[in-house]
């Protein structure tokens, strides 16, 4: 059961995640932040949120909220 549930929160948070990658891609950091967010909000162990959270935190010179999402 716990597989299924984590599979309906992946596809859920999809289309939130895809949103947060272009805007990261455009440059649009503030906003990505705000959507990775969302999606560790909807899925805290959504391993690509956290990666890419982590390394904006780290592009924006934030390093200690770097190590926290990608430890």
């Amino acid at each position: 059961m716990a597989l299924a549930q984590t599979a309906i929160q992946g596809a859920d948070v999809a289309p939130l995640f895809e949103k947060a990658q272009a805007a990261h891609r455009d440059g649009a950091l503030a906003q990505a932040e705000k959507r990775y967010k969302a999606v560790l909000a909807r899925d805290p162990a959504h391993v690509g949120a956290l990666h890419l959270l982590g390394y904006l935190n780290y592009q924006t010179g934030r390093p200690a909220h770097a190590l926290h999402y990608l430890t």
